[in-house]
C-alpha cells in the first residue's frame, strides 16, 4: 500500500496544484443516506456493508484574480470511493473508505491540477443515542488521515477530526434527516482568494417512498462554511440535488442524483452526477465440521438392526411426510418458518410451497371464518422501522394468499414490530426466532353455523384484475342425539 501512495505521490503530484482536499460530498454508511447526507440508522448487527460512490464534478475548484474568472484550477473530476461498513452492536456500526479520481481539462492556472490522484482515508464510528417513536438521534465521529497525493486538491497535510449530529424522523412513506457537523483543520491563507480553517458542515435531506420497497425519490441541500472567514466567498460551499433510490432486492440499494452549485464555493461543482451503489451482504452459512478421525467400518447387512423410532413426546403431534401446515386449536401452524429477503418484504421461493399449503387449508377447511396474518420483527433498527418491515410482510404474505385463491374477506394482517419476542438474547439464533410470520385464526365456525356467502369471482384489491377464490362449505350440523325409543332397540 505504501508503494503505491509513494508511486502516486511521485508520478502523479503536480506541485501547482494546491495541498488540501476540497471535496463537498463523503460517503456515509446510514442505510438511508443521499449524497453525503447520513441518517440515523446503522449497518445490522455483526453485518458488513459495502459502498461504491461514482461522480462527476464539473468545476469544481474555479481561480479568480483581480475579482475576474482566471479559470478552473480543477475542470473536470471523475471521483470514486470504495469502502465498507461493519454493524458491531445493534446500534454501533465502523467502517472505512478512501477516494480515487481523475482531473482533466483544467485551465492553465497557477493551481490547476489534472491526473489520477489518491485521497485521504475516511475512517468513521457512528452510534444511535436515542429513540422516541419515528424519531432517531445519532452520533458519527469521522477522521481523514492524510494519505493521499500532494498538491493534486485531494489531501490535506495534517490528520483532520470530525463529529457530528444525525437527527432522523421516519413516517410512514417519508423520511428526513438533518446532518450538522464540525471538520477541524488548521488555520491557513492561502493566498488564493480562500482561508482554510475548521468547517462547519450542514446537510439536510427528504425521501419519498414513489414504489414501496421498490423506488424512493429523493432531495437533499449540503452546504459548508469555513469559520476564519465566512464572509469570503470560497468559503461557502451550497449544492442542491435531487434523484432517485431503488430497491431492486437481495440487499442492494441504488441512487443516482444530479446537483447544481448554488454559491460558488470552493468543492462546490457548477453540475454534479452522482451514482452510488450500497450492498448488506448477506451472512456467511456456516461451514460443515471435517471428521477427524475415518467412520467406523459398516457391519455387515446380517448384523444389522434398525431400532425402532423414538415415540413422539405426549402432547405433541408428530409432522406427516410433505405436510407444511395444519391447524393446531387457535392456529395455523407451519412447519418451516416464511423466509423473505434481508430488510425486504420479497418473499424467498423456498417458502412459497408452506403459503400454498396454508392457502390450501384455508380453500378446503370449512371451520375457518377468519385469519389474522401476523409479522413480527426482532429488534435490530429503529423501533417505527421494525413496525413497518413487520407490517409490509404480513401483508406481502395476504397478497400471496389472495393470488392463491382465498378470498380476502377471511385474511387480514397485523404488523406487531417487536414487541412480542418469543426469545431474548443478541445473537443470531435468537433475533432469527423473533423474525417470524403467525396466522391467527380468530373466528372458527361451530358445526352447524351457517357462513356467509363470498363470491367466487373478485377483484385484485391492489390491482384491479379479475381473480378466482374458493370458499369451503361450512361444517355439517352434529348428529341429533339418540332418542328413547332408539335406546330401547
Amino acid at each position: 500500500m505504501n508503494g503505491l501512495l509513494l508511486a502516486l505521490h511521485s508520478a502523479l503530484a503536480d506541485e501547482s496544484a494546491m495541498d488540501h482536499d476540497v471535496e463537498l460530498l463523503r460517503p456515509r454508511l446510514g442505510l438511508g443516506a443521499f449524497a453525503g447526507v447520513d441518517d440515523a440508522s446503522t449497518t445490522p448487527l455483526r453485518r458488513a456493508r459495502t459502498f461504491w460512490v461514482l461522480q462527476y464534478e464539473n468545476e469544481p475548484v474555479i481561480y479568480v484574480l483581480d475579482g475576474e474568472l482566471y479559470g478552473a484550477a480543477v475542470g473536470k473530476r471523475f471521483w470514486g470511493a470504495l469502502g465498507a461498513g461493519y454493524g458491531v452492536t445493534s446500534w454501533l456500526d465502523v467502517g472505512a473508505g478512501i477516494p480515487v479520481a481523475l482531473t482533466v481539462g483544467s485551465d492553465d492556472t497557477p493551481y490547476y491540477a489534472d491526473g489520477l490522484a489518491l485521497g485521504d482515508l475516511q475512517t468513521m464510528a457512528r452510534a444511535r443515542v436515542a429513540h422516541a417513536g419515528p424519531f432517531d438521534l445519532l452520533v458519527r465521529c469521522e477522521v481523514l488521515w492524510p494519505l493521499g497525493t500532494r498538491n493534486a486538491w485531494m489531501s490535506d497535510p495534517v490528520v483532520r477530526p470530525s463529529g457530528a449530529l444525525v437527527a432522523s424522523l421516519t413516517g410512514k412513506r417519508v423520511r428526513g434527516s438533518v446532518d450538522v457537523g464540525v471538520l477541524g483543520r488548521p488555520e491557513e491563507d492561502t493566498e488564493a482568494h480562500w482561508v482554510v480553517s475548521t468547517e462547519l458542515n450542514t446537510g439536510v435531506a427528504f425521501a419519498w417512498t414513489a414504489v414501496p420497497n421498490r423506488l424512493d425519490l429523493n432531495y437533499a441541500l449540503v452546504g459548508r462554511v469555513g469559520t476564519a472567514a465566512p464572509q469570503e466567498l470560497s468559503s461557502r460551499s451550497l449544492e442542491l440535488l435531487g434523484g432517485v433510490t431503488g430497491h431492486p432486492g437481495r440487499g442492494v440499494d441504488l441512487a443516482v442524483a444530479a446537483g447544481v452549485g448554488l454559491s460558488g464555493g470552493v468543492g462546490e461543482p457548477t453540475g454534479r452526477l452522482l451514482v452510488d451503489v450500497r450492498w448488506i451482504v448477506p451472512p456467511l452459512k456456516p461451514r460443515p465440521v471435517a471428521a477427524t478421525a475415518p467412520p467406523p467400518p459398516l457391519p455387515e447387512a446380517d448384523d444389522i438392526v434398525v431400532p425402532p423410532p423414538p415415540p413422539p413426546p405426549i402432547g405433541i403431534e408428530v409432522w406427516k411426510e410433505g405436510q407444511l401446515a395444519r391447524v393446531e386449536e387457535n392456529e395455523i401452524t407451519i412447519r418451516d418458518p416464511i423466509q423473505f429477503e434481508f430488510a425486504k418484504d420479497v418473499i424467498l421461493a423456498p417458502s412459497l410451497p408452506t403459503l400454498r399449503a396454508v392457502a390450501e387449508l384455508l380453500r378446503t377447511d370449512g371451520r375457518i371464518l377468519h385469519v389474522v396474518i401476523q409479522g413480527h420483527a426482532s429488534d435490530e433498527g429503529s423501533f417505527i422501522y421494525n413496525y413497518d418491515l413487520s407490517a409490509r410482510r404480513a401483508r406481502a404474505v395476504w397478497e400471496r394468499l389472495v393470488t392463491s385463491g382465498v378470498h380476502p374477506d377471511r385474511i387480514s394482517y397485523q404488523g406487531m414490530g417487536e414487541v412480542e419476542p418469543t426469545r431474548t438474547g443478541a445473537d443470531e439464533a435468537d433475533l432469527a426466532a423473533n423474525r417470524r410470520v403467525l396466522f391467527r385464526i380468530v373466528r372458527l365456525l361451530a358445526p352447524g353455523e351457517s357462513a356467509p356467502t363470498l363470491p367466487t369471482a373478485i377483484l385484485i384489491p391492489w390491482s384491479g384484475e379479475p381473480g378466482l377464490t374458493v370458499t369451503p362449505e361450512p361444517p355439517p350440523p352434529p348428529p341429533p342425539p339418540p332418542t328413547f325409543d332408539e335406546d330401547l332397540e
